[in-house]
């Protein structure tokens, strides 16, 4: 039999030793048979007397070995005395040190840590209870958060990377010091918010098929609160959001700036508000309105970007005459332009609107 390609022949090979009654597979450990070899394997890996020390899946917590991963997973919850999912276990994961000096345990997972500091550390931390909330939509939950965080001088930042519905917000100060990436500035080295704290504080947000949001917050910070970060903090989110609507329909500077101080004193949190109030300048919205124009230009480049705009309103017949700088005419029915006397020193453009265009061809 020929086959003209090695896959086929390694595919009938496969069959051929499967459909076989003579070619018996049999486990090294327990003696159970098989027909096909790969069957044979996986059951050798998973076989319940295997005694290899470098394929067993051993706790944590407390040493005890496993030849099965999905066991050992099963364990670490009863374990560590969790309610946390087996299912989220990761052998590799690192861990978190107990905030107690001496204590010495490390957990995988931060819930893990909360209960750990509630059961065995009581009088070490001080525990707020854990709230429960329900919002009718994500804007309700965001005007929330904005008002906790101004009534304890914290900020909670969503890690990324995260399932759409659950979405979970941990303390500015949880994390290392170390950053991210180098550098390109030597602007904002000094007062980083983030000098390797571990804060238990953290949000869990649950959104509903229907909208609304469901939230599991965990209020207790392991570090102090000061109304100091509040410079490292954004702006509350109403207010980033009109400033946002105002830049988008072309309002001025100065107007933007009134508008939203306005706002800082329609909220109940007046000493908070007055601080981040001097936070907010007509320089950065000026800023901010830059870069969103930026962000809509074709090209990084005026000259480029003029051509590219062109370009459109060429095919959508707007555009009577187009003369770049230093160049010939590229768009002109009439033409002449160019016999000009130091044309090439000349820029013109000419814009019709779509009644000039049907007066025209008229």
């Amino acid at each position: 039999m020929n086959f003209y390609y090695s896959k086929q022949l390694c595919e009938f090979i496969h069959e051929a030793k499967a459909m076989s009654p003579n070619k018996i597979f049999q486990c090294r450990h327990c003696k159970v048979s098989f027909t096909v070899k790969s069957n044979c394997t996986r059951h050798e890996k998973r076989c319940r007397t295997e005694t290899s020390d470098s394929e067993r899946f051993t706790c944590n917590n407390c040493s005890h070995s496993f030849s099965r991963k999905d066991n050992l997973r099963k364990h670490v919850p009863k374990c560590s005395g969790s309610t946390v999912s087996s299912r989220n276990y990761v052998p590799n994961k690192k861990k978190t040190p107990c905030l107690v000096p001496n204590c010495g345990l490390q957990f995988q997972h931060r819930t893990v840590l909360i209960e750990h500091l509630a059961v065995a550390h009581p009088s070490k931390v001080a525990f707020k209870p854990k709230v429960s909330k329900t919002f009718l939509s994500d804007e309700d939950f965001r005007s929330w958060k904005g008002q906790e965080e101004e009534s304890t001088f914290s900020y909670f930042v969503q890690h990324s990377g995260q399932h759409r519905r659950i979405k979970h917000f941990y303390c500015q100060h949880d994390g290392s010091s170390k950053p991210h990436s180098k550098r390109k500035s030597d602007a904002f080295k000094s007062k980083r918010i983030k000098v390797g704290h571990i804060c238990i504080a953290k949000m869990k947000v649950s959104t509903t098929e229907s909208g609304s949001v469901h939230l599991e917050y965990y209020p207790t910070h392991s570090h102090r609160l000061s109304p100091q970060d509040l410079v490292h903090h954004p702006l509350p989110h109403d207010v980033n959001k009109l400033i946002n609507e105002q830049i988008s329909v072309g309002v001025p500077v100065d107007l933007i700036y009134e508008h939203a101080k306005q706002m800082f004193t329609l909220r109940d949190t007046s000493h908070v508000s007055e601080m981040k109030a001097n936070m907010l300048t007509r320089k950065r919205i000026a800023q901010r309105a830059r870069h969103k124009r930026m962000s809509h230009h074709l090209h990084k480049n005026d000259a480029d970007a003029v051509y590219l705009k062109v370009k459109q309103l060429i095919d959508e017949e707007k555009v009577v005459l187009y003369k770049p700088y230093h160049s010939k005419v590229l768009h002109d029915p009439a033409a002449g332009i160019d016999e000009l006397p130091e044309s090439q020193e000349l820029f013109m453009l000419g814009l019709q609107t779509p009644r000039q265009l049907e007066q025209t061809v008229a």
